[in-house]
């Protein structure tokens, strides 16, 4: 658009307007707001018609959170230039903020059917599909997308930072609406990974996200320029394709460090755990079993499982998945046929169920995280009931005195918290998942065994807890730091 603009009259101190443009994109770029604003506002005084100029304003009047005003820029910049998918992104974007869902999806369709190349568009438009009930359509969305174009660049490159290309897997990628921070709706990529929002410091890197999809990174020609790769594929359950895709693609380029190696991360399935740590000495792995229900099972499925070893009550578990949506503890017989009866043809893993009291009537899961061969404790959670969740800590934890002073002393120095014994355990287990970013959750039992609830980079930081309970602050800053030290030693 601005090579067209050269015989308008500049702003004063440019020889035209195209190079007021140049100048004014970089104020933008470099985050300088109010001269951006200045100067494209002065371009549209010089010349009314210049799409480029409206988008502009548009995105410093995004940014700055004046978002009725940037959805007439980004309209204007539309009605100049119809054809450019990228105006109509933002626009989308700035509808969801205002929470214009319908007007958000005629945008983001449009765009697509205008042949939009960038992810965020289709993530966007599949999310609203999610928040309107239609699954289906959602995921086909999503993996167009994906296929078209599966780079979300992030921020743009200002030369200054090391440039981190992070994968992530496509095949068990879903997108939904949530809340945004300043208020408002906004589209969130979910899926088998885990997030880099609070381990990677965007103002020391750049961070650019690569959707991979079966082998698309293998053979894609406009793969950015990068100085190291964060594998956050993370769940075999799903994704075994693409970690083996990974693999290949981190061996094709051997001299770019990267953290997590792919082949490491496909030993750490529910099952797969059980068989390699059972064995430890002190460790108390459940009995894990992947199986798919089907019809056989079906016709005694109490009998068969009891034959199998398993005894009341039963976990079950739908493979690939990490909450508690689609865990069940069966408790009879008749409960187990009931829940393997609503599964028919889904891949399961039945987990026996080892009951760990805490102080007699309470249940405790405590969590630690593996970065760059070291150990980081993070939280120590106490529940009344037995699937111990973190959510739960508003409403149980701090009523009781006694279980922060817990949490307090193990996040402060949890080697001495759990002693000698259970600590060599965590350093065993380190060094035998080999992966740099890994997390495991735990508890002691009363007989001192080292009961593992899970173990995988599957495994999310943030300040959420921190921000009411101020004494998890520092330990999540440890973290934080720790995987960005990480970072600069594989960059050294």
């Amino acid at each position: 658009m601005a090579d067209t603009q050269k015989n308008k009259k500049p702003p004063i101190h440019f020889k035209n307007v195209a190079d007021a443009l140049t100048f004014a994109d970089d104020l933008w770029r470099k985050r300088e707001f109010v001269g951006a604003e200045k100067l494209y506002r002065q371009i549209i005084a010089t010349d009314r018609k210049s799409a480029a100029a409206y988008y502009g304003l548009g995105m410093v009047l995004f940014r700055t959170a004046r978002r009725n005003r940037a959805i007439s820029c980004f309209k204007t910049a539309m009605a100049l230039a119809p054809r450019r998918a990228e105006y109509a992104n933002k626009l989308g974007q700035a509808h969801l903020l205002c929470r214009g869902v319908e007007e958000a999806k005629a945008v983001f369709q449009g765009a697509v059917d205008l042949g939009a190349t960038d992810t965020v568009t289709y993530t966007s438009l599949s999310a609203i599909h999610v928040w309107k009930g239609d699954a289906e359509k959602a995921k086909a969305v999503l993996y167009e997308g994906v296929s078209r174009h599966p780079i979300i660049p992030g921020d743009s490159d200002d030369g200054r930072r090391p440039t981190l290309l992070r994968l992530r897997g496509a095949e068990n990628a879903h997108c939904r609406l949530a809340p945004a921070p300043n208020g408002g709706l906004q589209a969130i990529l979910k899926g088998a990974t885990f997030s880099t929002r609070y381990l990677v410091d965007e103002r020391q890197y750049r961070l650019v996200n690569f959707m991979v999809a079966e082998d698309n990174i293998l053979n894609y020609p406009e793969l950015p320029a990068h100085a190291l790769v964060i594998n956050s594929v993370t769940d075999p359950d799903v994704e075994m394709g693409v970690l083996e895709t990974v693999s290949k693609f981190l061996k094709r380029q051997p001299n770019i460090p990267f953290i997590n190696d792919p082949l490491k991360a496909a030993e750490t399935s529910r099952d797969r755990n059980y068989q390699r740590l059972n064995k430890i000495e002190g460790v108390l792995f459940p009995a894990t079993i992947r199986l798919t229900v089907d019809a056989e099972l079906l016709t005694d499925p109490a009998k068969k499982i009891e034959d199998m070893g398993f005894t009341y009550p039963i976990l079950v578990r739908n493979t690939g998945t990490h909450t508690g949506q689609t865990f069940v503890r069966a408790e009879t017989p008749m409960a187990l046929r009931e829940t393997l009866q609503e599964r028919l043809g889904v891949e399961i893993y039945l987990i026996q169920f080892i009951e760990a009291f805490y102080r007699e009537n309470f249940f405790r899961k405590m969590r630690v995280f593996f970065i760059d061969g070291e150990i980081y404790p993070v939280v120590h959670h106490i529940d009344d009931f037995w699937n111990v969740h973190g959510g739960n800590r508003k409403e149980v934890m701090a009523k009781h005195d006694w279980m922060i002073e817990k949490e307090k002393a193990y996040v402060s120095d949890c080697h001495v918290y759990l002693g000698d014994g259970p600590y060599a355990i965590l350093r065993q287990l380190n060094d035998i998942i080999g992966l740099d970013f890994c997390g495991v959750d735990f508890t002691i039992t009363d007989e001192g065994k080292f009961l593992i609830f899970e173990l995988n980079p599957t495994m999310r930081h943030s300040f959420d807890h921190a921000r009411k309970f101020p004494y998890l602050l520092q330990p999540d800053r440890n973290i934080t730091v720790a995987f960005n030290r990480m970072i600069e030693n594989r960059l050294a």
